[in-house]
């Protein structure tokens, strides 16, 4: 995918000498995916309230003009809405035990987010939606387990076939189940193009273990899903199993990884490929 991207970012950290932060985004970007490109101006205030080292709160506002272009040809029954805003008022809750975030060694991570789109915001679609994140890294002599859950729902509060394509959710790639290329895995329309759906699941497990200095290799299975509608419940279920390269750098780790799918069958990858930075959950 190609991505062009700018914006405009204010922190506060001492908002009017309190203990919130404040942090005001304003941003444009141009994307292009594999069946769709999108034209995106988005504005997010965000207000953080640390409590204690561990734990903290964020409450945002999240306003999105967004305009898709059909370059696949999907079905426009499955599109959805192609020129909107929207507009949601959110929280998150983030509770982090790891000694870095950039190259964790040990320690837990989890996170919850809520947000709630609505014409009262000036929203054009009506949704709620919520995800959630755990991440558990073990070390072991010199090697590292590393375990992480995420998942998601988004449930429209309007027609359900208005549901934009871009906020749905989508699966497989380098940091979700990686026998399948990016976004590939879930839902399609009757062309094979992927569509997305209106929820998640993503099971990962890595053992990272050394090579040689700031070299180190890796093992792993994914598993993950998306459902087409909340009533499917995680619907369409991929898995991965594969090796991978690690290099350790400062602001986190350069992989290299092969995911085989175990699983054969009609429209199902063999495996795939991937060059990425940073942990993969």
């Amino acid at each position: 995918q190609n991505l062009l991207r700018g914006e405009i970012l204010y922190p506060d950290p001492w908002l009017l000498e309190t203990r919130y932060t404040m942090r005001l985004r304003l941003y444009g970007l141009s994307q292009t995916f594999k069946d769709y490109s999108k034209t995106e101006y988005g504005f997010r205030p965000e207000l953080t309230r640390r409590f204690g080292r561990h734990f903290q709160g964020s409450l945002f506002l999240l306003s999105r003009a967004v305009q898709i272009d059909n370059t696949g040809n999907i079905d426009p029954a499955d599109l959805g809405s192609t020129n909107y805003i929207t507009s949601s008022l959110g929280l998150s809750l983030t509770l982090d035990y790891r000694d870095s975030v950039l190259n964790p060694t040990k320690g837990w991570v989890v996170n919850a987010t809520v947000d709630f789109a609505s014409a009262a915001f000036g929203s054009s679609v009506d949704f709620i939606r919520s995800t959630g994140r755990f991440s558990y890294y073990l070390p072991i002599g010199e090697t590292l387990l590393a375990v992480g859950l995420r998942g998601g729902i988004i449930a429209p509060l309007g027609d359900p076939t208005e549901l934009p394509i871009d906020e749905r959710f989508f699966t497989g790639g380098s940091r979700s189940v990686r026998s399948y290329v990016n976004r590939s895995l879930g839902p399609k329309d009757r062309a094979g193009h992927s569509i997305g759906g209106q929820t998640f699941a993503v099971f990962n497990i890595e053992h990272v273990f050394p090579i040689k200095g700031d070299l180190q290799g890796a093992v792993f299975f994914d598993a993950g899903s998306v459902g087409r509608t909340v009533s499917d419940g995680f619907g369409v279920t991929g898995l991965a199993i594969g090796a991978g390269l690690r290099y350790k750098t400062p602001i986190g780790p350069l992989r290299l990884d092969y995911g085989h799918n175990p699983v054969g069958g009609k429209n199902q990858p063999d495996g795939a490929w991937h060059f990425s930075f940073g942990f993969a959950f």
